[in-house]
């Protein structure tokens, strides 16, 4: 059976691997087959098969959501409600949108609405009439950086609409529902609560709204290891369920109703269930408390039946039905992450003697619990949290089991009685404020390291070993175990050998920056906009680069200069807008067997700078506003492999006074795919394809990286992780 079981989570798995979804009438032809009567091998087989039949059915109400382009959604007034919490992102709203079923607004879509500078307040539960301008969920794709649109996915988000401040915007019917209420609690919560950390940490664990913690806070819950409890996520479901039972079924026992027909351990799965379930709608409901809540009807159904015992039909099941009730849940860490904890702790307490004291076996598992889940934190957050087992020995038992009841009670008891509820709401955010101190002097011990995430195929080797290590083995195979695991802790990005550069021109839209990197060496071409300073910092750090030699910065518009103050890299040397030498005063050098050299600049400041590895050339020429043809001619030799394209594919970038053979293998343009300006313009393309040079645009293709000097190889972001559920369309329209 769990062979079978685990045979049919495969095929649930594999549709994710799919780059096209197929049709669900593709399993008709399976149904003959289901009858398992065959060899276990065929069986097998097909129950992945059955798995992957039932992953496209259950995929294809969510799916039908997506079919309509984003772009026909908006151009109109879209009429529907706010199904979440707004929070504030700079000086934008962001809230989802649940429009009305139209012919234009397929069933079952949500848009993530982000209103700029709103002059009115969008209340959670509220209907209104919007006009939207709405795009695909394609996000910008970086080298180690954040993947926004698996994330939306993940949230069955189907669009991203921007309001139109100028239009007709109103508000239909007054907030009601769940989300109102959970809304009204929290600013309850932060009006009786005079503490600020403790406030903003009551309202996280409360209601899930965790646009109060500060950056300092989050930080820190960061550094510690234990940014896990600010969210209602499953392990709170399953104290609050557990606790409740415990107490149900000990009150049990005393109360003279059918004490002897019903057993006390079923008495007290009704009330747990309950509790379980108004806790998970205090948090609306969110996918990690849907997962939670099916795993503890699960264990539920089997403490009911006596048949609670570890086995791995159990948590198979568990996946399973996970999977079939939530298939967009792969995409999410939190599914990892969570069943990795519960497969951790089976094999580690499954036929295991236990440490005699409570807190011995509680800092076993969570030490357990950091080396067994390290290669899917390093892999999803680039982060090592090395005291997190010292941290959540005191944050898990005082959150899990003190405040968060006296904030559930005391947000109950304030219903009733204004005072009593305040009162325990109070000591719940003390005890908050304590911990928040607790772990601020644990952060001061060992900051939280910060790594390049390893491929995907070091994490398949790293994952059996981390579970390897929880099993009864000898010292000797712990450690040849540990030495293993230490390959993806220590993994960086390998340098380009002598002689060869690898340059990464980002993803960044309307802006620019370009990684350069040789062999012992690194310079970064312009530093994007200041919001993107994060993506910068995630790129730098994916190639294992933590010191530049050299920053340009090619001119002074906000889309090349905007991120240099937020980099936080050490930088021995600064060249261009903003430094003391221009371009033009430098002379040309040389590091690892690859040339540098800036071109004459002529009239005004722009860096035009060239790289040769190997015989073949690359012209960062982003930064001019002017013809770039004068350049190439100061040149004794004109041939340029790669071209970097000025002003975002702009016409006046266009080399001018007639044929100068520039003929590069692809101009590179970093540019938004559907920008406002509509570059790069229609003569740029046809300028350069005529040429018989591919024009390679940032927002079609993503981050795009050249190995200069190895035989003329580019690699795109976007190329490389073609799923089914990505956008067609490229970035965002």
């Amino acid at each position: 059976m769990p062979a079978l079981l685990l045979a049919f989570a495969t095929g649930l798995l594999l549709v994710h691997l799919l780059p096209v979804l197929p049709s669900p009438w593709i399993g008709a032809g399976l149904l003959p087959l289901l009858p398992f009567r065959h060899h276990r091998v065929i069986r097998l087989s097909m129950a992945v098969l059955a798995g992957l039949f039932a992953g496209i059915l259950v995929l294809q109400p969510q799916v039908a959501a997506w079919q309509i382009p984003a772009s026909q959604w908006g151009g109109s007034a879209v009429s529907g409600s706010v199904v979440s919490i707004p929070r504030l992102r700079g000086e934008s709203l962001e809230f989802q949108f649940r429009p009305d079923r139209t012919a234009v607004t397929p069933e079952r879509a949500r848009i993530l609405v982000r209103w700029y500078r709103p002059s009115v307040d969008v209340p959670a539960g509220s209907r209104w009439q919007l006009d939207l301008r709405t795009r695909s969920t394609a996000a910008p794709r970086n080298p180690g950086g954040v993947d926004m649109e698996r994330y939306w996915r993940s949230q069955r988000l189907a669009a991203i609409g921007s309001v139109q401040t100028n239009s007709d915007n109103r508000q239909l019917a007054p907030p009601r529902g769940l989300h109102a209420w959970r809304q009204q609690l929290g600013e309850t919560l932060r009006h009786r609560i005079s503490r600020t950390d403790g406030s903003a940490l009551a309202v996280a664990l409360l209601v899930g709204d965790r646009q109060h913690l500060s950056p300092d806070l989050r930080e820190t819950l960061i550094v510690t290891g234990t940014a896990h409890l600010i969210a209602i996520s499953g392990l709170h479901v399953g104290l609050v369920a557990a606790a409740v039972w415990a107490v149900a079924a000990a009150l049990w026992r005393f109360l003279p109703v059918l004490p002897g027909r019903v057993p006390c351990h079923l008495a007290g799965v009704p009330p747990a269930l309950l509790a379980a379930g108004g806790y998970a709608a205090l948090a609306g409901f969110a996918l990690p408390t849907q997962r939670a809540l099916i795993m503890l009807c699960l264990a539920m159904l089997l403490l009911a039946a006596r048949r609670l015992r570890a086995s791995w039909a159990i948590l198979l099941t568990a996946f399973c039905l996970v999977l079939l009730l939530d298939p967009l849940a792969p995409l999410s860490p939190g599914l990892w992450l969570s069943f990795g904890a519960v497969l951790s702790l089976y094999l580690l307490l499954a036929d295991r003697p236990l440490p005699p004291t409570a807190w011995q076996q509680f800092l076993r598992v969570q030490v357990a619990l950091l080396f067994a889940l390290l290669p899917l934190t390093l892999f999803w957050f680039g982060r090592i949290a090395w005291l997190s087992p010292l941290a959540n020995l005191v944050a898990v038992p005082l959150v899990g089991g003190l405040v968060v009841p006296l904030l559930m009670l005391g947000a109950a008891l304030g219903l009733i009685w204004d005072a009593g509820g305040t009162f325990l709401l109070q000591w719940g955010a003390w005890l908050l404020e304590l911990l928040v101190s607790t772990l601020t002097m644990l952060q001061g011990w060992s900051p939280a390291e910060r790594r390049p995430g390893p491929p995907a195929w070091l994490l398949l080797l790293a994952l059996p070993t981390a579970l390897a290590l929880l099993l009864p083995l000898g010292l000797v195979r712990r450690l040849a175990l540990l030495l293993i695991l230490a390959v993806p802790v220590s993994w960086q990005a390998p340098a380009p050998p002598s002689g060869q550069a690898r340059v990464t021109v980002l993803d960044l839209g309307h802006a620019h920056a370009s990684i350069v990197r040789t062999r012992r060496h690194a310079l970064l071409f312009d530093a994007g906009h200041r919001h993107q300073a994060v993506i910068l910092r995630s790129a730098l750090r994916q190639q294992g680069i933590s010191a530049l030699d050299r920053l340009v910065v090619s001119n002074q518009r906000a889309g090349s200069e905007g991120g240099r103050e937020r980099l936080t890299l050490p930088v021995e040397s600064g060249v261009g807008h903003g430094f003391d030498r221009a371009c033009g005063e430098v002379d040309a050098w040389h590091w690892d067997g690859v040339d540098f050299r800036f071109l004459d600049p002529g009239a005004g400041n722009d860096c035009l700078l060239r790289v040769t590895a190997s015989g073949e050339r690359l012209l960062l020429a982003h930064g001019t506003e002017q013809p770039i043809t004068s350049h190439v001619h100061s040149l004794a030799a004109p041939r340029i492999d790669w071209l970097v394209l000025p002003a975002h594919g702009h016409r006046q970038g266009l080399p001018q006074g007639g044929e100068t053979g520039l003929s590069p293998i692809a101009a590179i343009v970093p540019v938004d795919k559907r920008n406002r300006f509509g570059l790069p313009h229609a003569e740029v393309r046809e300028h350069w394809q005529a040429r018989g040079s591919r024009l390679l645009t940032t927002g079609e293709r993503g981050a795009i990286t050249l190995q200069l000097g190895s035989g003329r190889t580019v690699r795109a972001s976007r190329d490389a992780d073609r799923a089914w559920w990505r956008s067609r369309s490229g970035q965002p329209e």
